[in-house]
């Protein structure tokens, strides 16, 4: 979502079990960022049939511009729960209606993300953001594909090989966002542990 009136804020010890918490405290996310508070954030990852994984490439103009990010990404708002944000997210930024009930969780975690030149500037020299993200994985069913529309948001889009993200990731993370380099780690990680198995082919 391009616009957050009233974003989700938390402590930084603990976020509720994935829930919203009573009482949340929701404001702008420049404020956020200004007084250090901690925000929610949902990343979606989706996969093809054949097991490929959908990168989206940041619009121009957007925080974080021209660099690779996971398939979808958004803020959460105050009272919404992280599926809605990622069901939400994934629709509107890639195209792809989610079932909620299918989105797979992979990781739940809390990072202090950098923020890029531009957005330290927009932001009065806040150099880092404190973040909890809840990153989920769906896989597409056959037949069906993303669109970009044109709100410039996001810039383009394309399906990747997992070896090749996981080659990249690491020979290049310059390419990434940093918040979705921590995402694609916990993807592989969870992936060596058998805790996510990558769709392949169907028949």
């Amino acid at each position: 979502m391009t616009s957050h009136p009233n974003i989700a804020t938390c402590t930084p010890e603990t976020d509720d079990d994935l829930n919203p918490i009573p009482g949340e405290l929701g404001m702008q996310l420049k404020d956020a960022y200004l007084q250090g508070l901690t925000h929610r954030v949902a990343m979606v990852v989706v996969f093809n049939a054949i097991g490929q994984v959908l990168l989206q490439k940041r619009g121009k103009h957007v925080l974080w511009p021209n660099v690779w990010d996971v398939s979808a990404a958004g803020h959460v708002d105050a009272g919404m729960t992280y599926l809605e944000c990622a069901a939400g997210e994934t629709a509107e930024e890639v195209g792809i209606t989610v079932d909620s009930s299918q989105l797979q969780l992979v990781a739940h975690f809390k990072i202090d993300e950098p923020l890029d030149p531009g957005e330290a500037v927009i932001f009065e020299n806040v150099k880092t953001v404190s973040r909890w993200n809840t990153f989920y994985a769906y896989v597409l069913p056959e037949g069906i594909d993303f669109a970009i529309d044109d709100s410039g948001e996001v810039e383009n889009a394309k399906w990747a090989n997992v070896s090749d993200v996981r080659q990249d990731v690491v020979e290049q993370p310059q390419m990434f966002r940093p918040g979705a380099l921590h995402a694609f780690q916990r993807l592989f990680a969870a992936i060596d542990d058998g805790l996510f198995v990558v769709p392949v082919a169907y028949g």
